[in-house]
């Protein structure tokens, strides 16, 4: 994919911004403080925070050199509407860590890309779904996905190849579960939830009694709940 790219104008105007500096400057990339080169947008959330911005690198600094003595013009800052300076291409917002995630998504806008998943289905022909279960619109199911009696998956959600949805789950939506989760029979899931690879919600609980010196399985009934907007780490149980 080809890589993406605005100038100061038109970023600020994606982003329904206002800005000041050189409307023609490329910014290729979001990057932080920590780490700015040239073409690279980042943000302060200090009115103050202008006058440490470090040297992108790259750029000669010599020690004791001031922001006023930096390039300026190779990078631009998300800023409050109070920062001021005229060397500098300042995008201006009341929220400039919200703003800078919005434009993080802008320069990586390609969503989860699954094969050979068609627009008219959303389902890959090697994924196995029961007659049974009920998909909401927009609904992409990959490779060798498995979906069992009675579930139920909300719009917009998101199954990357290898995933199992056992019987009876309820999954809400804009949810983007990654390759080989598996969500056990019973459990709910709420909206825009995201399952990193190898998550398994509602495993086993793993108890037992003995008797005669045997171990014998407590069946284990419960289920798992998970509420909206959570993220789980790849392989987690």
């Amino acid at each position: 994919m080809a890589a993406v790219s605005y100038s100061m104008k038109e970023l600020a105007e994606q982003l329904e911004l206002k800005f000041s500096g050189n409307g023609n400057f490329l910014i290729t990339h979001v990057c932080g403080l920590d780490s700015l080169q040239v073409g690279g947008l980042a943000y302060l959330t200090s009115p103050d925070g202008l006058t440490s911005v470090p040297t992108p690198a790259g750029m000669s600094r010599h020690v004791g050199t001031t922001v006023d003595e930096i390039n300026s013009s190779k990078v631009a800052l998300v800023v409050s509407p109070g920062v001021q300076h005229p060397e500098h291409n300042l995008i201006y917002a009341d929220d400039p860590l919200a703003v800078h995630v919005e434009a993080t998504k802008l320069f990586h806008p390609a969503g989860p890309f699954i094969p050979d998943v068609t627009m008219k289905s959303g389902i890959h022909p090697s994924a196995v779904v029961s007659k049974n279960a009920k998909l909401g619109k927009n609904v992409k199911i990959g490779p060798n996905v498995v979906i069992y009696d009675g579930v139920n998956i909300g719009e917009n959600t998101i199954l990357h190849a290898g995933v199992v949805i056992m019987s009876e789950v309820v999954i809400g939506v804009d949810c983007t579960f990654f390759p080989n989760t598996v969500v056990r029979e019973k459990c709910e899931i709420g909206n825009r939830v995201i399952l990193q690879s190898g998550v398994v919600i509602g495993s086993d609980g793993h108890g037992y009694f003995q008797r005669g010196g045997v171990n014998l399985k407590i069946p284990q009934v419960g289920t798992v709940s998970i509420e909206d907007d959570v993220e789980v780490g790849a392989c987690t149980t």
